[in-house]
């Protein structure tokens, strides 16, 4: 699949946005229901696969912790002087009911 980037001024490919074309949601649950049904997935697989919590990081200079590697099987070491810190992230809640509307000015894509 080849799909365009925004440098919007970066100079390194990894800093930019990739602009990915729009994708059909109907056709990717068939796709995944027909090649990958949930009866063929480990417990492990299907625990990955709901929603969880949301964690905000933030930078944290009083925290000079290590981190240790998630994977070092693969190479990862482990994050010395981490200088982050992690909390669990509550969404607001809507102050109104109904359904959720586009911004006045603003166009739906498609």
């Amino acid at each position: 699949l080849q799909f365009e980037v925004d440098m919007n001024g970066k100079r390194n490919a990894w800093e930019a946005v990739n602009l990915v074309p729009f994708i059909d949601s109907e056709k990717i649950q068939h796709a995944i229901k027909s090649h990958c049904p949930e009866s063929k997935l480990t417990d492990k697989e299907k625990k990955r696969n709901k929603f969880g919590r949301e964690y905000l990081y933030q930078y944290d200079p009083s925290n000079t912790s290590n981190i240790p590697s998630s994977f070092p099987a693969a190479g990862f070491e482990e994050i010395l002087c981490c200088e982050s810190s992690v909390s669990v992230y509550n969404l607001p809640h809507r102050a109104t009911k109904g359904p959720i509307r586009l911004l006045e000015g603003t166009e739906a894509l498609g």
